[in-house]
């Protein structure tokens, strides 16, 4: 269904596939978010129309950054399409958690990451490890010092996002690749999209993927598929 943004798909499982760059600041991310949500049978939802950068500032916005301002929302400055977004991904949301029967849907952000040093893969889920490998958030006793004036929750369990990263590595090291946990990108603002899920039942995570893994057609198959799967692992079928 086409939308003032861009476009979003009905789904029939638990999962809720989002693009928010993808008008071209992460090349090729519509793409591989469409091809995860055909996988997962995903709800999804893609931006195509609005950029964080650019030459037209009708045009311009990020869907990535909200107005937080402390205690709710604000929308106030921001496009009327970009409320759309969030409204669809909220609607979306809870059709998702009728699908679990745990009541949990699980919500996955599609970015992309510059390519920098080894890392394929970097997830986003409010939290980041520490000088001894350990993963700490942003709020809390066990806050991280790098966290500073941040307070996002940490959006999924332990254990399930190192499984995750686990299933994620064993794949991605025979490309000398490595995935890392908001090495980044936290996603530990409340301004981050991830965040905006924060007060819900719901999962949400983001995936930022090295432009190598994302710059031609073999590569966006090979990384979509690899997702998609070490997703259903991790969160199977109800």
């Amino acid at each position: 269904m086409k939308t003032g943004y861009g476009y979003m798909e009905e789904g029939s499982s638990k999962f809720v596939v989002i693009a928010p760059h993808a008008a071209g600041n992460d090349k090729n991310t519509g793409k591989i978010a469409e091809i995860i949500a055909q996988r997962l049978n995903a709800f999804l939802v893609i931006n195509i129309r609005f950029r964080k950068k650019a030459k037209v500032k009708k045009n311009e916005e990020n869907f990535n950054k909200l107005s937080w301002d402390g205690n709710q929302y604000n929308w106030t400055g921001k496009k009327k399409e970009m409320k759309d977004f969030f409204d669809d991904i909220i609607s979306f949301s809870k059709s998702a958690r009728v699908k679990s029967k745990n009541n949990k849907a699980v919500i996955i952000y599609i970015h992309g990451l510059s390519n920098t040093r080894d890392i394929g893969i970097d997830i986003g889920v409010g939290m980041k490890e520490d000088e001894k490998g350990e993963l700490r958030g942003a709020t809390g006793s066990n806050r991280h010092p790098d966290a500073c004036k941040n307070k996002g929750k940490k959006r999924v369990e332990k254990e399930t996002i190192i499984k995750l990263r686990k299933k994620l590595n064993q794949i991605l090291k025979k490309r000398n690749l490595r995935v890392t946990i908001g090495a980044e990108k936290a996603a530990w603002s409340r301004q981050n999209a991830v965040q905006f899920h924060a007060n819900t039942p719901n999962d949400s995570m983001q995936f930022e993927i090295v432009y190598s893994l994302r710059n031609n057609d073999q590569n966006i198959e090979f990384i979509s598929n690899i997702l998609a799967e070490a997703l259903k692992e991790v969160y199977p079928a109800d």
